[in-house]
């Protein structure tokens, strides 16, 4: 699975488990892999649920660094699409480092566009520019700032 298809997995799981808290990230994503379009192999379940897990465990330190550095809203007023686009590119930034930030930053808005609301992307592109900040420059490219599109 290329990691772009991963990482819209991950995406639809958490932002499901946003809806139904007591249902756990395992049954989310069973649902979410079977109304998948394409076939999501037993292999690539497994990631997929491993990575989740990691998630999980991080979730704290995940909505600490979200509520610090994003303005104005926190993560329990901002709209569940956001929240869940926001985790996710939080832990791949700084927990997982498997993709370029570049990448990671366009997907997160890409995200926002295609499953929001008319400007969930400008919202997500602002806050992932400010997430931005907290990478060493070596991780960015550059100075460690920056537009996130």
């Amino acid at each position: 699975m290329k990691l772009k298809e991963k990482r819209e997995l991950l995406f639809r799981v958490l932002f499901g488990q946003s809806f139904h808290q007591e249902q756990d990230l395992d049954a989310e994503a069973l649902e979410v892999f079977n109304r998948n379009e394409k076939p999501v192999s037993e292999e690539d379940q497994a990631v997929v649920r491993q990575e989740l897990e990691e998630i999980r465990k991080l979730l704290p330190e995940i909505d600490e660094r979200i509520n610090r550095r994003v303005e104005r809203w926190n993560t329990a007023t901002m709209a569940k699409v956001e929240l869940a686009i926001l985790r996710l590119t939080v832990y791949e930034l700084f927990y997982k480092k498997e993709a370029p930030v570049g990448i990671l930053a366009k997907d997160a808005v890409s995200l926002a566009a295609g499953y929001g609301q008319d400007a969930a992307y400008r919202f997500v592109n602002g806050a992932v520019s400010r997430l931005l900040e907290e990478l060493p420059a070596e991780s960015t490219g550059g100075n460690g700032e920056g537009e996130a599109e």
